[in-house]
């Protein structure tokens, strides 16, 4: 997908937390994001045995970066011998449709809206928030998150929210694919411009030489 839908203009993305977030972790998914399908056929020959394999039905919305990586993921599917149906939407209609708890297997893009784990974290697995849209509970991932919150020394809280994503990642509501980049270019006179991992900057502190 990074390869062929994105032409590498993305990067791999094995986790929740973005790359450039305080906090983030290379790998917190490990084994289970492997790629790795003679894995995937075993493990649906051995869980369905010789009952037929329900059909998974991946949602998206009509655009066609979207179809294409819906398109790569049914294929990899297949290879697994699951059966799968696409189905689209409109743009307005998916935006309703993937917070209505009748999806099934769908695209999810997120931004975080500060520089800590807890803005992707929190509002995307925390029980009962309006943006977890798949529905995860956790009371151990909630407590994690909480503790986080509540802890004043910033390397000991990040690292309670690296065991809350380790816990996510082993529970595997969501399969990470991608992160977008920004690029950014900066004339030779801009002095002390620093930007976030999110392409933003504070303007108080850029200078211009003459």
């Amino acid at each position: 997908i990074l390869r062929d839908v994105y032409g590498n203009r993305v990067r791999p993305l094995n986790g929740v937390v973005a790359e450039g977030v305080p906090g983030h972790q290379a790998d917190p998914c490990g084994e289970k994001c492997r790629y790795d399908p003679a894995r995937a056929m075993a493990l649906v020959a051995e869980t369905f045995g010789n009952r037929p394999v329900p059909e998974v039905r991946i949602d998206y919305d009509e655009d066609p970066t979207q179809e294409a990586v819906a398109q790569a993921i049914a294929e990899d599917l297949r290879a697994a011998n699951i059966p799968v149906a696409l189905r689209p939407h409109s743009f307005t209609e998916y935006v309703r449709f993937a917070a209505s708890g009748q999806q099934e297997f769908f695209r999810l893009a997120w931004i975080g809206a500060y520089a800590s784990p807890d803005a992707f974290l929190g509002p995307l697995f925390y029980s009962g928030k309006p943006d977890n849209v798949t529905g995860y509970a956790s009371n151990d991932f909630d407590a994690l998150v909480r503790a986080a919150r509540e802890e004043p020394d910033k390397a000991k809280a990040e690292y309670v929210y690296q065991v809350a994503e380790k816990l996510i990642m082993n529970d595997l509501p969501v399969v990470p694919i991608a992160q977008y980049e920004t690029h950014t270019l900066v004339s030779s006179r801009v002095r002390d411009l620093t930007m976030s991992a999110f392409g933003t900057f504070d303007a108080s502190r850029v200078k211009l030489t003459k």
